[in-house]
C-alpha cells in the first residue's frame, strides 16, 4: 500500500506532465461583454482558464497574482479583485479598481468579488462573528429582502457604495465578472 507522501508525489509528477504538454495561455484581448462570453463559450469543455483572486491589502492588488507567477512561470488568465470590509481596504478601492481596469487591458478576464459587512453593521468591520463572518435571522433575511425596511434600505445604501467604482471601471471598456461572496 503506498504512503500518502508517495501518493503526493505521483499528483504531483502526473500534474506537472500534464502541465509541460499544455500549450501557454494566451491573453485574452479586451473586448465586447459578447466577445468575452464567446471567448469563454469556445474554450467550454476544451481549455481551462486559471486565475488567481487578489485579497487584502487592497492597497496591493496584485500580490497574490504575483506569487502565483512566482511559483508557476505563468500569469494566471483570470484576475480577480476584492471590494473587501477593512477600513484600510476600503480605503483602496480605487486601487483596486484600477488594477482591475488595467489586468484588462493587459489581457486577463477580470472577477470582482465583495466579502461584504453585513447590513446589521458599518461598512467596515472584521474577519470575525461580529462582522463578515456574522449570521442574519430570518426575521433579518425577512427584512433584508422586504423593500423599504431599515435592513433593505441598509442594505441598498451598501450596494450603492459600488456604484461609483462599478461606472469607473466600466468607462474604459472593462468587463467585470462578478458574483456574491459565499465565503
Amino acid at each position: 500500500m503506498r504512503t500518502p507522501r508517495s501518493l503526493l508525489l505521483t499528483l504531483a509528477v502526473a500534474l506537472a506532465t500534464v502541465a509541460s504538454l499544455a500549450t501557454p495561455a494566451l491573453a485574452f484581448p479586451a473586448a465586447t461583454r459578447a466577445g468575452l462570453i464567446s471567448f469563454l463559450n469556445g474554450i467550454s469543455g476544451r481549455y481551462t482558464l486559471s486565475g488567481q483572486h487578489n485579497r487584502e491589502p487592497n492597497s496591493d492588488p496584485t500580490k497574490y497574482t504575483r506569487v502565483a507567477q512566482s511559483i508557476t512561470g505563468q500569469t494566471p488568465g483570470l484576475w480577480g479583485g476584492d471590494f473587501l470590509f477593512a477600513s484600510s481596504d476600503v480605503a483602496s478601492r480605487q486601487t483596486m479598481i484600477n488594477e482591475a481596469i488595467r489586468q484588462w487591458q493587459g489581457g486577463s478576464v477580470v472577477t470582482l468579488t465583495w466579502h461584504m459587512c453585513p447590513p446589521t453593521t458599518g461598512s467596515t468591520c472584521g474577519w470575525d462573528s461580529a462582522g463578515v463572518l456574522s449570521h442574519l435571522s430570518d426575521s433579518q433575511w425577512s427584512q433584508l429582502v422586504t423593500s423599504g425596511t431599515s435592513l433593505n434600505n441598509a442594505f441598498k445604501s451598501r450596494l450603492a457604495e459600488a456604484v461609483p467604482y462599478l461606472r469607473h471601471s466600466r468607462t474604459p471598456g472593462c468587463r467585470c465578472c462578478g458574483g456574491p461572496s459565499t465565503r
